[in-house]
């Protein structure tokens, strides 16, 4: 070798196989790239925020420190006795647009002697941005419940993306508000809060967009992971930095609610406080404008920068992909504005790559439940009414699942008898138990539709038109796995795959 090899140990990273698949989709890339184009092209980067959640463990022995002196014999390390207390963890919720602007922190705490519909959210002063507030919410979990969605959508993002665009009077020459527009990972929790009529009301009347991103693809295109706030936060609570404790008028506002509420030890609330103070601290001296905006460019999303989005996934895309890609960004932008999604048919249509053709993916995207959708506008019509079609599929299929799963066999109960209370004198003899006779089930054949009859929608094949070897998916082949009757009734019925 010319040359010494240089080389490093280092921390992988590590993925769910979740997210590697969904990060090497390209349509996932495409459908983000597409509705950034759509609604956030030439638009004030004050109306385009972005909320996420991280979360801090907590746990107090690991912040202890002793003094020793170094002694060559004595290789013995120090003992400290424990002080028993479990690790627990404080949910940190990010909401901040793409100028670099942020929220008053939301830190979430779990409180086992909560109800499940419980939420307690109080705000204190001083633990916020240049001395603002920050709001303290207890849940009976850390993942909150939806008494604190409803909370944090009504009470947090709303107001704080009003502020935002009345306080420089943004609103156009006409006099017109130009929309906001807000996305999140679309969690199940944030799109129950989402789609309840009243909200959708006024999210129509103060003309917000609340987008959604890929599902598991939050590692690459939410601009609050790309960015580096989370691992500053975390690195600097790694280390123990330097932190400026709580005066004494915070320390007895938290006390105050920890106390009204209930369900920890003064040993936990004096950890809670502590814990607090050095996140609070971490998160006003990390979330720096430029880092916070950084999220924003990196993933293309200000300044919109569509090559830069499509770049993102791990897919390789190959010449003719790319040009196929291009000729059909206009009409997507097109069905992007109008229906607030793309369909999978639209982009069969238009020849991009499609993953959902291999055989170790899952059904097709668009008969998946909206949390597990690419990127769409949650509160857009179409979006809004196949929401509530899949939601009433779900119900009746878990219905007719219910009705038609075979009973388990029981034994029948002991009916006591006169008779049985009865003492005679003659003795009895012991007498081999019969076997119970089970009568069998006659099972009634299916009739199940016509292969050859035309069905709502053709899926019934899907070709891979952009790899080398062409698979052909029959669905109406007939299915020699092990399946009950009902799950291919429902196969052929609504076209599940």
């Amino acid at each position: 070798m010319k040359g010494e090899v240089k080389y490093s140990v280092v921390t992988p990273q590590t993925k769910t196989n979740a997210r590697i698949l969904a990060e090497g989709d390209p349509r996932n890339v495409l459908t983000m790239a597409i509705m950034m184009k759509c609604f956030c092209e030439h638009m004030n980067p004050k109306l385009l925020f972005n909320w996420d959640a991280t979360q801090y463990e907590v746990n107090h022995d690991k912040n202890m420190k002793t003094i020793v002196i170094l002694n060559e014999i004595d290789d013995i390390p120090p003992t400290i006795k424990s002080s028993g207390s479990l690790s627990f963890f404080v949910k940190h919720y990010h909401l901040h647009n793409a100028l670099g602007y942020v929220a008053p922190p939301v830190y979430v705490i779990a409180n086992d002697a909560l109800q499940p519909e419980d939420l307690v959210a109080r705000q204190v002063t001083d633990i916020g941005f240049n001395g603002g507030t920050a709001w303290l919410c207890f849940t009976k979990t850390r993942g909150g419940n939806a008494a604190f969605f409803d909370f944090y959508f009504n009470s947090v993002v709303i107001p704080f993306v009003v502020q935002v665009r009345n306080v420089r009077n943004l609103s156009g020459v006409s006099g017109e508000v130009p929309h906001a527009f807000v996305y999140c990972d679309g969690e199940a929790s944030q799109i129950a809060v989402i789609q309840k009529p009243e909200n959708l009301s006024l999210l129509k009347s103060l003309n917000i967009l609340i987008g959604k991103s890929p599902a598991s693809c939050s590692g690459i295109l939410q601009a609050s992971d790309v960015a580096d706030t989370f691992k500053a936060i975390k690195k600097r609570l790694k280390r123990g930095e330097g932190v400026i404790d709580f005066t004494e008028d915070v320390n007895e506002d938290i006390m105050t609610i920890l106390n009204e509420m209930g369900g920890f030890t003064a040993e936990k609330k004096a950890i809670i406080i502590d814990a607090l103070e050095y996140i609070s601290f971490s998160v006003v001296n990390c979330a720096r404008r430029d880092t916070v905006s950084a999220g924003y460019k990196r993933t293309g999303q200000f300044p919109v920068d569509f090559n830069k989005t499509m770049s993102l996934t791990t897919y390789r895309f190959k010449p003719a992909e790319i040009n196929a890609v291009i000729e059909a960004v206009p009409h997507l932008v097109e069905h992007m504005r109008k229906y607030g999604e793309l369909t999978e048919a639209l982009m069969d249509k238009h020849n991009i790559p499609n993953l959902n053709s291999l055989r170790w993916s899952s059904k097709d995207n668009d008969t998946r439940p909206l949390s597990n959708q690419r990127a769409v506008i949650m509160n857009s019509e179409t979006c809004i009414k196949k929401h509530i079609e899949r939601m009433k599929l779900r119900e009746l299929v878990k219905v007719v699942a219910d009705d038609t799963a075979p009973k388990k066999r029981g034994r029948k109960p002991k009916v006591a008898t006169a008779n049985a209370t009865e003492t005679t004198e003659t003795p009895t003899t012991a007498t081999a138990k019969p076997k119970r006779a089970y009568n069998k089930r006659k099972i009634e054949p299916v009739v199940l539709p016509d292969p050859k009859e035309p069905r709502l929608e053709d899926n019934t094949a899907n070709v891979d038109k952009n790899t080398e070897n062409m698979k052909f998916v029959d669905k109406d082949k007939d299915d020699t796995s092990n399946t009950s009757n009902f799950l291919t009734v429902c196969k052929n019925i609504f076209g599940f795959k």
